[in-house]
């Protein structure tokens, strides 16, 4: 039986754009606001994850996100995907499916509940509300599994909804496809057809090649909170990544996705592709968990595969604002980030045992941060980059390839991590445990020199959600003892 463990630490989530981005304080002000425009920080009730994930490393910080007084909406409907049917979409009489909710009051303008259990496809639910008055689709209740199936193309209008799956994330996305392009949620929209959308505390399962999340279309303001995506055969070979980002060239611009304190794991490809096709600003992912990734391609032609990929697919689309903050990732058959596109913003990462994959299909899986032919731009500060040994084709493991990279303050085994690195010579001067069924995890030892000496950088918060110090900023992911310190009031991520 797997260890569920419960994480009840809700704490301030505040990630931003530092200024250095550009050289333009206008610009720079824009990159800054384009990331916090969807964010407020009112108190909330405290809320709760029971993380599946059976390791014992201590889990994300669980975030509270803003939803409408459940008990002052009156609109509210049920659905049993199973043996639902009717029309009257009552506890005692539930509907079947989306299709017979649509329409009723507060699906069209909000507010409005809807309880969901049984199993099966959903289509293309047609849903809106409106800032403060969202469409929530919760489990039936916390103890009652509600399971998403099939390939469901999304291609009417969904806004200012949110997908709750509460404290045991009820709320299942279970996807049996047969490849890579057959994902359990697919955006296939034009412009103003999908923005202010959350996913919560729901689960995404691939149980053969296909992935959880597809974007063909315009989407902004999308958001994955608390959620945790996996794979049951880490080794497939037919799944080459599970998030693709992507954009078409006929459709407009997108803007405002983020992955905030996630669990991605035991996935045979990416946890996160971005190829663009059309052009995406702000994209932000942080304070997320990704281990045991991208190993099961090796043996195709899709070779290993990193936790993140930012490319450009075809035509001049841009990727602009991007954030990459606060991250524990390890255990990748590739490096950590390949960077093609973007100019990201990678700042207090934990990256630890990349390039695991065998056979190891060429020298990308000896990099870190990389690009594909040494030419990628980005900002790296306050990294820890440890990895020992050479990959399965011996090459030596190192931070960054040639990339022209603006770096600081990186801390690093073996090789260069840039300007002002801060080298050491035994992984246990830096890190407290390298033990990922230890609570202390990839947290910085006593004495660690990741614990001072860092960048100042636009980060309030570390990955448990406890203040950075500005005064002597820290190297990583884990500001030095924060795990025990009092959390902060709880705040709250709107979804408007």
């Amino acid at each position: 039986m797997r260890n569920i463990r419960i994480s009840c630490r809700t704490d301030l989530l505040h990630v931003g754009i530092a200024a250095r981005l550009s050289s333009s304080p206008a610009r720079a002000l824009a990159a800054w606001l384009a990331i916090l425009a969807p964010l407020a920080f009112p108190a909330v009730a405290s809320a709760q994850v029971n993380w599946l994930d059976p390791l014992n490393y201590t889990n994300p910080r669980t975030v509270a996100v803003s939803e409408p007084a459940e008990s002052s909406v009156a609109n509210k409907y049920w659905i049993d995907l199973s043996s639902g049917s009717g029309s009257s979409c009552t506890q005692a009489s539930p509907c079947g499916s989306f299709a017979a909710v649509s329409g009723k009051p507060g699906t069209a303008g909000g507010p409005a509940y809807i309880y969901l259990k049984g199993s099966g496809s959903i289509g293309s639910p047609t849903l809106y509300g409106a800032a403060g008055s969202e469409v929530v689709i919760k489990p039936w209740d916390d103890n009652t599994p509600a399971t998403i199936t099939g390939r469901n193309n999304w291609t009417t209008r969904h806004q200012y909804v949110i997908w709750d799956g509460g404290s045991n994330m009820q709320i299942r996305f279970v996807n049996s496809g047969s490849n890579q392009f057959d994902p359990s949620v697919y955006f296939n929209a034009t412009s103003g057809l999908h923005s202010n959308i959350t996913f919560y505390r729901t689960r995404w399962q691939v149980t053969n090649a296909g992935e959880w999340i597809a974007q063909w279309g315009v989407v902004n303001n999308l958001s994955f909170i608390n959620n945790e995506f996996y794979a049951t055969n880490a080794a497939d070979t037919g799944n080459q990544h599970h998030v693709y980002l992507s954009g078409a060239s006929n459709y407009g611009a997108s803007s405002g996705i983020r992955f905030l304190s996630n669990i991605f794991r035991d996935t045979p490809g990416e946890a996160i592709e971005v190829r663009l096709y059309q052009s995406l600003s702000g994209l932000t992912i942080d304070g997320n968990v990704m281990h045991n990734l991208g190993k099961g391609t090796c043996p195709t032609s899709w070779k290993c595969r990193s936790a993140i990929t930012l490319a450009i697919g075809s035509g001049s689309p841009a990727l602009n604002t991007v954030q990459i903050s606060n991250n524990l990732i390890w255990d990748t058959g590739e490096g950590i980030v390949r960077m093609w596109a973007g100019n990201p913003a990678v700042y207090n990462n934990t990256v630890y045992n990349w390039g695991m994959g065998s056979p190891a299909n060429g020298g990308y899986g000896q990099w870190a941060f990389f690009g594909y032919s040494n030419d990628a731009a980005g900002t790296l500060d306050n990294n820890i980059i440890y990895a020992a040994g050479s990959t399965a084709n011996g090459y030596a493991k190192v931070a960054f390839d040639r990339s022209p990279f603006s770096t600081a303050s990186n801390l690093c085994g073996t090789g260069s991590c840039g300007s002002s690195q801060i080298a050491a010579t035994s992984l246990s001067t830096v890190l407290a445990s390298t033990d990922q069924n230890s609570a202390q995890f990839l947290e910085p030892a006593s004495g660690s020199p990741a614990n001072s000496g860092g960048t100042s950088v636009a980060l309030t918060v570390d990955y448990l959600g406890k203040p950075r110090l500005s005064s002597s900023p820290g190297i990583g992911a884990i500001e030095y003892g924060t795990a025990t310190t009092v959390p902060m009031p709880p705040s709250n991520v709107a979804v408007q």
